[in-house]
């Protein structure tokens, strides 16, 4: 046999190349997995994504059997125990767990950590049958046991969690239970196991400054044979940015510190969110023992007592919203998606901040608030009362070991509104090398003053005299359609004007209603506990919703109406305080509005176009040249809407470019062909009819009595009379005046005089004048009556869709409105806009309605229609967010009411909440009705 040595060679130099090759490829995985922290969920890992776990609950529904359950989840709302609202009489119940796992062989010679990211309120662990460590006490924190020598090698291990709803420590019930929000129980937040090495980084803290400094303290664990600890900072996309920088380990070690200094970082804020990673390895001399990732941003934070609040040296304000973590169908469970949805609409609002009322929220939250920019204030929980000192010192810790590098966090909250541990606030620097500020909510602590729902008179004359530096951490208490954005043109001016003014957070984001399974799964708001949104449970927009995307938008246009020698130039603010006017797009339209009797009721576009913001500086005053074309004015209204570099809408303006005398004019004209005006009269009413309408008017009274046309009867009657106001019907004459037909009526008092002229059209002109003799009055104007029980709607030329109160004017658009009737109670149902209530800069409205749809017109400008009055909500304790209507059903007003808030009646809010004053002249106005029978 003959031996072909060569071939014989090449083959096995060939295997050995590839056993190495493999060799290299298992030692290499086994390299890969060992770097990383593995991640293993028990859990689910929100509210949309759950895994049923054995449950038992120990009262209360469906208690004392096993059966399955969601997790996360906070009991109550999978059908078990009972509902408690915060300071109510709670026994509490427990709930049993138990879940079966499976043990992977990769775990060998690993540490297994198992982790819970908030359980409300003890919690206490075993694993196979072994206690995992010390009862956790502290509903909204993350905490963690090393489970490593309590599971098996293989096949299954039993997880048993008995969840206490209420605290065996009495200072963790009062400072998270005796609260003014709905409280829990359960495993509400995902449960994990970490896989980790040996030797691990337990958890990082970062400081990161505006000027490119860096500085990480890290936290390793167990540390043996590790030499180094190496880094790299990169930007998301993963290009490198400086030099790696490293440092040596030694053996026990376990707190270790890196510095670096970055070139002209981009720096974060909440106008432009610019993160960075920072890869860490720890290392054992060229073998990677542990590695993780770490997001973080650069920048600076500095109170400055009695000049400011500071962010990479830019004085700022906050323009923000308190918010609690809840979803009605499943409570402090949630989900990213919701987290991007609150976030999105508080940004939509032109909001730069939010409050975390009253705990620290889920990470997603805090995530998002890093990538789409909002400063954030985290919260120690303690509503109105404290942890005692060893736990909370445990909490703490916990909170800032889990949140410190979010960028967003700009501020820690030690409570709230008195439930602040005085022990515990130089804790907070202990785990956080920025050293953050830390403020008591509600108090006067460290150069801020954050105290609550101090009126406007107070702010005048004390707040912003001294050295503090003032933003209420809770103002304008929503409640109902009351509070948030009304008052708050007031109030924000006030900020504004002084200098030491650091801005304020609004109370609440939603109405914190939950779905009751055990009331046919109506949604509880507990009264007037917890309506308190500028959104709804399902994040249905109220008014205020609009009236502060205005207010606070960072393109501020303050003119409301467009003055007769408009050239199509507006003067604009810059409230943006890092951002130039010329990264704004601006978009305008030209449109003219259909009739009030056409199908549609969309405008006609009659001319648009686009342009770049100018140059502009933050916090400076500029000019927006529109270039309009030079027949702009021919145009109905003009819309111009603002668009910052993110795409997103901060507000579109509309000025109407004709008035109402102009708009209506076509449709009202005295010019007409039809026939003659039919006149009878008896002893108690005087009967006109002309075009198929007729109108009986009261002798005794002067009000229109009775009104048909061809089709049917119309009960629109008992007008016009004087809201509020006395002006007791002297006498009444009528007479033809050309082809038309005048009735004159005189009265005494306030009310001077109503006088109707039909024109053979079969349109009545309604020309009234009236004076009040006090002053102070809560509506100024007339009123009509018409069946509550019969409209079905409205279709209206003026501001909207949503109503507005005196002290809540801004936010509304000039436009065409199709307006369905509903009863909606702001806060307790959720059918929004609301039909009911005030509507500013009432052009002319068809009311629509069950018997023949009739129009109504004006020629005076700045008037309000109002559309019957809304019902108080059934939890309403006063009257501070029910104000005055007058009687009747229909009205035309010159002045309307004010809205207060939770606490207070409007007149603590500023001038705009105060009630109206008329002077000395007479109110003047005219009114055209048409009653005809009118087809679409």
């Amino acid at each position: 046999m003959k031996i072909n040595l060569k071939r014989m060679i090449d083959f096995c130099f060939a295997s050995l190349k590839e056993i190495k090759l493999a060799l290299l490829f298992v030692l290499f995985a086994q390299t890969i997995f060992a770097q990383q922290t593995k991640i293993e969920y028990l859990s689910g890992t929100d509210k949309d994504h759950t895994v049923q776990w054995d449950f038992m609950c120990s009262s209360g529904r469906n208690s004392n059997k096993w059966s399955k359950i969601p997790v996360p989840s906070n009991w109550e709302l999978q059908g078990f125990g009972n509902y408690n609202y915060g300071w109510e009489k709670n026994d509490g119940e427990d709930g049993f767990y138990k879940y079966s796992f499976k043990s992977n062989p990769d775990w060998g010679n690993k540490i297994v950590q198992l982790v819970f990211e908030g359980s409300m309120t003890d919690t206490e662990v075993k694993v196979n049958g072994k206690s995992a460590g010390s009862l956790h006490q502290g509903g909204f924190y993350r905490f963690k046991f090393d489970v490593t020598k309590l599971l098996n090698a293989q096949g299954d291990n039993l997880l048993e969690v008995t969840v206490h709803k209420v605290s065996s420590d009495t200072s963790v019930n009062r400072a998270e239970r005796m609260s003014d929000f709905w409280v829990f129980g359960g495993i509400f937040r995902p449960v994990y196991l970490e896989i980790l090495p040996q030797q691990f980084i337990n958890n990082v803290a970062i400081d990161a400054k505006a000027d490119g400094a860096f500085l990480m303290n890290v936290y390793p664990e167990h540390i043996k044979s590790a030499s180094t600890l190496e880094a790299q900072i990169y930007t998301l996309d993963g290009k490198p940015v400086g030099d790696v920088f490293t440092t040596s380990v030694k053996t026990g070690q376990d707190k270790i510190t890196l510095k670096t200094k970055i070139n002209q970082p981009k720096t974060w804020t909440a106008e432009y969110p610019n993160r960075y990673k920072v890869e860490l390895k720890l290392k054992d001399g060229n073998q990677v023992i542990h590695q993780l990732t770490e997001k973080f941003g650069f920048r600076t934070i500095e109170l400055r007592e009695g000049v400011g609040f500071f962010v990479n040296g830019k004085k700022i304000m906050f323009k923000g919203a308190n918010r609690h973590t809840f979803w009605p169908t499943t409570g402090r469970t949630t989900s990213k998606e919701i987290s991007l949805l609150d976030i999105n609409l508080m940004k939509d609002m032109n909001m730069n901040a939010v409050r975390m009322s009253h705990y620290p929220p889920d990470t997603h939250f805090l995530d998002a608030c890093d990538s789409l920019g909002l400063f954030v204030l985290d919260e120690l929980t303690g509503w109105q009362k404290r942890y005692d000192t060893p736990v909370g010192r445990k909490l703490v810790k916990e909170m800032i070991v889990k949140d410190v590098n979010h960028p967003s966090i700009v501020i820690w909250d030690n409570g709230n509104e008195g439930g602040n541990n005085f022990d515990l606030d130089d804790d907070f620097a202990i785990y956080d090398p920025q050293n953050r500020p830390v403020i008591h909510p509600w108090n006067i602590f460290r150069g801020t003053d954050t105290q609550h729902y101090k009126g406007y008179n107070c702010c005048v004359a004390s707040l912003y005299n001294g050295n503090t530096v003032f933003f209420p951490t809770e103002i304008l208490h929503g409640l109902y359609d009351g509070g948030h954005g009304a008052g708050l043109n007031d109030h924000w001016n006030l900020m504004l004007s002084n200098p030491l003014s650091a801005g304020c957070f609004l109370w609440v984001f939603a109405d914190e209603g939950i779905v009751r399974h055990d009331e046919n799964n109506r949604i509880d708001t507990k009264g007037n506990l917890a309506p308190d949104g500028i959104v709804g449970p399902y994040r249905e927009k109220e008014g205020s919703f609009y009236t502060i995307k205005e207010i606070w938008s960072p393109v501020y246009i303050g003119v409301q109406k467009l003055l007769k020698d408009f050239t199509g130039v507006l003067a604009v603010e810059n409230r943006y305080f890092y951002t130039n006017l010329n990264t704004v797009n601006f978009n305008w339209k030209l449109t003219s509005m259909p009739g009030p009797w056409d199908k549609s009721s969309d405008g006609k576009i009659l001319k648009q176009g686009q342009f770049k913001g100018p140059d502009v500086a933050p916090q400076k005053n500029g000019e927006l040249n529109l270039n309009l074309p030079q027949n702009f004015a021919g145009a109905d209204v003009l819309y111009l809407t603002a668009t910052d570099l993110y795409g997103r809408e901060l507000y579109t303006w509309s000025w109407p470019l004709k008035s109402a005398k102009q708009i209506n004019e076509g449709f009202v004209s005295f010019a007409s062909n039809a026939g003659k005006i039919v006149v009878k009269e008896d002893n108690s009413k005087l009967k006109l009819s002309a075009n198929g309408v007729q109108i009986s008017f009261d002798k005794t009274t002067g009000s229109m009595a009775d009104v048909r046309n061809k089709k049917s009867e119309i009960s629109f009657n008992n007008g016009p009379s004087l809201a509020g106001g006395n002006g007791s019907f002297k006498s009444l004459k009528h007479y033809a005046d050309g082809k038309n037909y005048v009735i004159e009526c005189n009265y005494d008092g306030e009310f001077k005089r109503a006088k109707y002229v039909l024109q053979p059209n079969g349109i009545l002109k309604l020309d009234y004048a009236y004076k009040y003799n006090s002053q102070g009055l809560d509506f100024l104007g007339l009123n009509f009556s018409y069946p509550e029980e019969k409209i079905t709607g409205v279709k209206y030329l003026g501001r909207g869709p949503y109503r507005v109160w005196k002290n809540r004017m801004k936010g509304n658009e000039f436009n065409i409105f199709n307006k369905k009737y509903n009863n909606t109670i702001t806060g307790e149902s959720w059918n929004y806009p609301e039909f009911k209530g005030f509507y500013r800069d009432f052009n002319w409205v068809v009311i629509e309605n069950k018997e023949a749809p009739f129009a109504v017109y004006t020629d005076t400008p700045n008037l309000f229609l109002r559309l019957y009055t809304p019902p108080k909500p059934v939890g309403a304790k006063n009257d501070n967010t029910s104000p005055p209507f007058p009687k009747g059903d229909i009205s035309f007003l010159n002045g309307i009411s004010a809205i207060g808030t939770k606490f207070d009646g409007p007149e603590n809010h500023g001038p705009e909440s105060q009630k109206n004053k008329t002077g000395s002249a007479w109110i003047e106005g005219v009114l055209y009705f048409d009653f005809r029978s009118v087809t679409k």
